[in-house]
């Protein structure tokens, strides 16, 4: 797996972050831990001139001791149109020519993570690149007692977009085969028949 992260500004304060029961050294950057605990080969550090000349060089060094191959890909504030289509850009040449690809959303302006997952739910989506985890290091939820601060796993709600597509092309072409493909694996996955609404996605059942 491949970690695409932002780095932004922030006065980062050394934590232990933990995912899936396993907890990685404490670290100023949820980049680091993030491909620890993930198991990343490799990983695209996205960064504004700024960001880098704050932190990369630390970062860097990090990755290096840990032995996890690291290369900084420079990208614009994103503070008007172009800017965000030259993020889009970016993650789309980070994300290309690999098998499986996490987004570790934790650094960076607010914008800079919305807008990468944005792009790489739209490569996901057309096959361009591949998206199979979106992660977050969630510094303020730490643990009061242990220090420990949790990674949020949302992949989960990376299924919405498979089923937002799905509904799209049923919506406009009145096929239902991307449906009846989700549909199916949903199925095989439960194990079960009956399937509901709030097994697919999570959400309740409307009433009438």
């Amino acid at each position: 797996m491949h970690l695409l992260s932002f780095l932004g500004t922030g006065n980062y304060q050394p934590i232990v972050y933990a995912l899936d029961g396993q907890a990685a050294a404490a670290t100023r950057f949820a980049t680091l831990a993030i491909a620890r605990l993930t198991g990343a080969g490799g990983v695209t550090v996205l960064a504004t001139e700024k960001a880098e000349a704050t932190h990369w060089t630390e970062l860097s060094a990090e990755l290096d001791s840990a032995g996890i191959p690291a290369v900084l890909l420079p990208i614009p504030d994103g503070a008007d149109a172009a800017e965000h289509w030259q993020i889009f850009d970016a993650v789309g040449e980070a994300a290309r020519g690999h098998d499986s690809v996490a987004l570790d959303v934790t650094h960076g302006f607010r914008t800079q993570p919305l807008i990468g997952f944005l792009s790489a739910a739209f490569l996901r989506a057309t096959g361009t690149a591949p998206l199979d985890r979106l992660l977050y290091g969630a510094f303020e939820a730490r643990d009061s007692e242990t220090g420990i601060a949790p990674v949020f796993d949302l992949t989960s709600f990376l299924a919405l977009l498979d089923w937002t597509s799905a509904a799209d092309q049923f919506l406009a072409t009145g096929s239902a085969d991307r449906l009846a493909r989700l549909l199916e694996g949903t199925h095989q996955r439960r194990g079960r028949k009956g399937l509901i609404w709030s097994d697919l996605v999570g959400f309740p059942r409307s009433r009438r």
